[in-house]
């Protein structure tokens, strides 16, 4: 009940240093599945997260991966939900 109402998964843009892996693969924080890749194209991509496993991850300074590939969300400027900050 406490979540009804929410959407806690939303399609997310990604970047990464070389290449986004594969469609289906799984988005990884530390040994925890936060989420699923979707299309890309060369070093970016979309990812279907689950935010309040990101916001986890980033509040543990835990990275995110996918394939052993470093991801990094970028949250777009159009997007109106609300998107788990990092600890200042």
């Amino acid at each position: 009940m406490e979540h009804r109402g929410t959407a806690r998964n939303r399609i997310v843009p990604i970047a990464a240093e070389s290449f986004v892996p594969d469609s289906g693969v799984p988005v990884m924080a530390g040994d925890k599945q936060v989420g699923i890749t979707g299309s890309h194209a060369g070093n970016r991509g979309l990812a279907m997260l689950r935010l309040d496993r990101v916001a986890d991850a980033r509040a543990a300074g835990v990275a995110l991966s996918a394939g052993g590939v470093a991801i990094e969300p970028r949250i777009p400027d159009w997007a109106t939900f609300d998107w788990p900050q990092e600890k200042v």
